[in-house]
């Protein structure tokens, strides 16, 4: 466990334990991150077992790499939940990350938005687009 910074979420009924979360940071990522380019990308998945989103936020080494910045699986849709408990993890462990200098790249799934700007009110969040082109255009004859 030296190598991971780790966070267990655990949901307690009456003689049940229930695992609602696991959010993870490698523990090299304390020094690396401050060093990364100061654009970040965060995306969330639905998974194929149970009802459990995999969150994810990355940045971009000198080299062009993409490096971890942390990860988490928490039970439930993507929604602003989701989001907070993952900033809230991703900020305590990358504190560097609310920063003015700080972008990151995000489509506009429920939540995100609120939670980035309540948890990394400094960061900027840029939306990313997916735009398709037509197989033919007229303009660009043949497509």
């Amino acid at each position: 466990m030296l190598f991971l910074n780790c966070e267990i979420y655990l949901c307690v009924v009456p003689q049940n334990r229930f695992l609602s979360g696991l959010l993870l940071s490698i523990a090299p990522a304390k020094s690396v991150v401050p060093h990364l380019q100061t654009v970040f990308q965060a995306d969330a998945a639905h998974m194929n077992f149970g009802k459990y989103t995999l969150y994810s936020c990355y940045g971009i080494t000198a080299n062009c790499n993409a490096f971890l910045v942390a990860i988490g699986i928490i039970f439930g849709n993507e929604d602003k939940h989701g989001w907070d408990l993952f900033w809230k993890f991703a900020l305590k462990h990358h504190p560097c990350l609310n920063d003015h200098r700080i972008t990151i790249i995000t489509d506009q799934q429920k939540g995100i938005t609120e939670s980035l700007q309540g948890i990394l009110p400094k960061a900027v969040n840029f939306f990313c687009s997916f735009s398709s082109a037509p197989k033919y255009s007229p303009i660009c004859k043949g497509w």
